[in-house]
C-alpha cells in the first residue's frame, strides 16, 4: 500500500511540475545558460528545444550569452516544455524534463531501498 501511495504522489508531483514548466518561458532559458557556464569557448553547440519555446529562446538567449559561444537553436517535437537536449563535439547534456524526473526519481527511491 506505501508504494501505491507514494506512487500517486509521484505522479501528482509530476503533473504539477509539468503545469508549471509550461508557464514559465524562463526555464529552458536558464537551462541553456547554466549549461554553457561548462562548455568551452569557440566549441560549436546545438541545443534541441520545443518548437512552442523556439521563438522565445531566439529573441531572449542572445541577450544573456557572449557572442562568442556559437550556438544553434534547432526545434525538435520529441523535446518537452521546459527541456534542452544539447550537443557538442566533446558529448551531450540530456536536460530534458523527463530526464530531470528521472535523475530526481532516482534520488527519492534510493533512500526508500
Amino acid at each position: 500500500l506505501d508504494k501505491e501511495i507514494l506512487k500517486l504522489a509521484l505522479d501528482i508531483a509530476q503533473k504539477m511540475v509539468l503545469k508549471e514548466i509550461e508557464k514559465d518561458p524562463l526555464i529552458p532559458l536558464n537551462l541553456i545558460k547554466e549549461a554553457l557556464n561548462y562548455i568551452a569557448e569557440g566549441i560549436e553547440i546545438k541545443v534541441k528545444v520545443n518548437p512552442e519555446e523556439l521563438k522565445f529562446l531566439e529573441e531572449n538567449l542572445f541577450k544573456y550569452i557572449s557572442p562568442s559561444k556559437k550556438v544553434k537553436l534547432i526545434p525538435d517535437e520529441s523535446i518537452s516544455k521546459g527541456g534542452i537536449f544539447i550537443e557538442t563535439s566533446l558529448g551531450v547534456i540530456d536536460a530534458t524534463f523527463e530526464k530531470r524526473w528521472q535523475k530526481l526519481l532516482e534520488e527519492l527511491l534510493k533512500d526508500e531501498s
